[in-house]
C-alpha cells in the first residue's frame, strides 16, 4: 500500500483516540504565528491567500475521495507555506519586491 493511500486512508477511517480539535480545514491556522501573518495582510493578498488554500483544500478533497477532510497542524502549516511561496512567485513576477523580501 502506497504512502498516499495510507494517509488518505487515515483521513476517510479516523482512529477514535486522535486528538481530533486538532484537525481541520486548511482555512484554520496551524498556530498563532501563522494567524498573525495573515492578520498582517491587506485585503487584496487575505482574499489571494485563502483563495490559494481553497484551492488546495479542494485539490486534497478530491483526491482523497472525501467531502470535508481535516488536516493535522503539521501538514496544514506545510500547505500554508506552499501557498505563501505562490504569492511571494506572483509579486517577485510582478516587480512588487517590497512584498517578496524582508528586511
Amino acid at each position: 500500500m502506497g504512502l498516499l493511500s495510507k494517509l488518505f486512508d487515515a483521513a476517510i477511517k479516523p482512529k477514535v483516540n486522535r486528538d481530533d480539535f486538532l484537525y481541520g480545514p486548511l482555512s484554520m491556522p496551524p498556530s498563532a504565528e501563522a494567524g498573525a501573518i495573515v492578520t498582517a495582510m491587506n485585503a487584496e493578498e487575505r482574499y489571494n491567500f485563502n483563495e490559494i488554500l481553497r484551492l488546495l483544500q479542494e485539490g486534497l478533497e478530491t483526491t482523497a475521495g472525501v467531502g470535508r477532510l481535516g488536516i493535522h497542524p503539521d501538514a496544514r502549516a506545510s500547505l500554508w507555506g506552499t501557498a505563501l511561496s505562490k504569492m511571494s512567485d506572483h509579486y517577485h513576477e510582478i516587480g512588487g519586491y517590497d512584498k517578496v523580501y524582508i528586511s
